[in-house]
């Protein structure tokens, strides 16, 4: 995610794109995700939960959205 002057931009992986993000309600961002159901957790689901919730917590303490 980049900051330009108060705009924020994700990129896309797939077009290889920056992409203006918009929230739908000001400050507040609501996602979902769905979790993986697994009875042996390997490091690949780790991987997932610990990149969520980086991605949670940058939103929240640096950018100051409600997630």
């Amino acid at each position: 995610m980049t900051s330009e002057a108060g705009v924020h931009f994700f990129f896309n992986g797939l077009t290889g794109t920056k992409e203006r993000f918009l929230p739908l309600k000001v400050n507040c961002i609501n996602w979902y995700c769905c979790g993986d159901f697994h009875t042996n957790i390997d490091l690949n689901v780790v991987r997932s939960y610990i990149h969520l919730d980086i991605i949670r917590r940058v939103l929240q303490d640096y950018f100051n959205y409600d997630v």
